[in-house]
């Protein structure tokens, strides 16, 4: 089971092993194009909702138009918004904090998924403790994959999204 709950029907989880075990990955059915669009949350230990936006903000910058759509409430918590553009459309992520930390959503093509991504949104809760909820996650993970490598790396910063797709393929 994941750190991320989420009562919404409309989406699959499934979880990255490993040094990427502060990501979770949801995927929206199939669109007509065949493509399923993603729905990711990955967790910054380090840095407050506000600090992720603007590090991402940077990031992002003039290469894919980033541009920031203020607050939106789901659920009672509050999330900044951003959106920036590349080949494969325009992605949206939303920041909120957590404890420790703050939690980022990458949603690939919000808007052809708004109905399901707002449920998924309206309908996600974090552990009280981030920091205890990914390492135990980690830690079941690592038993269950049989890897030598001990669950401290869990916590270690997770890459930027840009950086790879995650491996899903992990550990099954």
């Amino acid at each position: 089971s994941s750190w991320l709950r989420s009562t919404s029907r409309g989406a699959g989880v499934s979880d990255s092993a490993g040094k990427n075990s502060d990501r979770v990955q949801l995927t929206f059915p199939k669109d007509e194009n065949g493509s399923a669009d993603r729905f990711i949350p990955v967790w910054k230990k380090a840095l407050t909702a506000e600090e992720s936006h603007a590090d991402q903000a940077e990031k992002k910058g003039d290469t894919f138009q980033w541009k920031d759509g203020g607050s939106v409430e789901y659920n009672g918590r509050t999330w900044l918004v951003g959106t920036y553009e590349d080949n494969s459309g325009i992605s949206t992520m939303l920041f909120t904090d957590v404890e420790p930390g703050s939690v980022y959503v990458l949603i690939s093509n919000f808007d052809q998924h708004k109905k399901e991504a707002e449920a998924l949104l309206s309908s996600i809760e974090f552990p009280d403790d981030m920091a205890k909820a990914v390492a135990e996650h980690a830690k079941s993970r690592f038993r269950a994959s049989r890897s030598g490598i001990r669950g401290s790396h869990a916590a270690s910063h997770a890459q930027s999204l840009n950086d790879r797709a995650p491996n899903t393929g992990e550990g099954r």
